[in-house]
């Protein structure tokens, strides 16, 4: 279905808007051997490159939306489900900075609260009350986007003043080797279900 094939697509575009980081995070944080101010550089740059490429993803799917549509879903008639997958996207990325923060901290009762709610609850909600495939892809996107954000205000945010070079080459030199490796998985199980969409249709994918 729709719905499901944009699931597939959204799984395919985390990994290259999150470039490890949702590895790296969590590993550097529960390193207590790391002085504070290098953790907190670590969890600004975990906050600006996540946040940063997420909208930068959001930005250029709703810029051609018609060709992303032509490329995961076989056709441009399905342009108008491309913005709110940007969207979700965005709130994915949200998502992503607190539950690593979490996982770091070894707050697992926070982490698998918001796990819980933004993977379960909300999508079953939204498929709910959605009136059709773009209004429940819309409605998981803004409540990816509001909960993360109340979830993001019991993480330090303030930390983001702790972002420097040396800080951000660590983290990432951590976490964008582990890169392919997650999007080569996750173009792997979509890959089935965008051939078909091409060949038969979105339906058959």
């Amino acid at each position: 279905s729709e719905f499901a094939l944009a699931r597939r697509v959204l799984s395919v575009l985390q990994p290259l808007t999150w470039m490890g980081l949702g590895v790296a995070l969590p590993r550097f944080l529960a390193d207590t051997r790391l002085p504070a101010p290098e953790r907190e550089g670590i969890y600004a740059t975990t906050m600006v490159v996540i946040l940063a490429t997420s909208v930068g993803c959001a930005a250029v799917l709703a810029t051609v939306p018609a060709s992303v549509a032509r490329v995961f879903f076989g056709s441009s008639d399905y342009a108008p489900l491309v913005p709110a997958l940007g969207l979700m996207v965005v709130g994915m990325g949200l998502h992503a900075i607190a539950y690593s923060w979490f996982r770091g901290m070894l707050d697992m009762r926070s982490a698998n609260t918001l796990y819980t709610v933004n993977l379960a609850v909300i999508p079953v909600g939204a498929l709910f009350f959605a009136a059709d495939t773009l209004d429940a892809l819309t409605k998981m996107a803004v409540g990816w986007t509001l909960v993360s954000l109340l979830a993001l205000v019991r993480t330090p945010v303030r930390h983001v003043k702790s972002l420097t070079l040396p800080r951000a080459r660590k983290a990432l030199s951590y976490g964008l080797p582990r890169m392919p490796g997650q999007l080569a998985v996750m173009a792997l199980l979509t890959a089935p279900a965008t051939l078909a969409s091409h060949r038969y249709g979105v339906l058959s994918g």
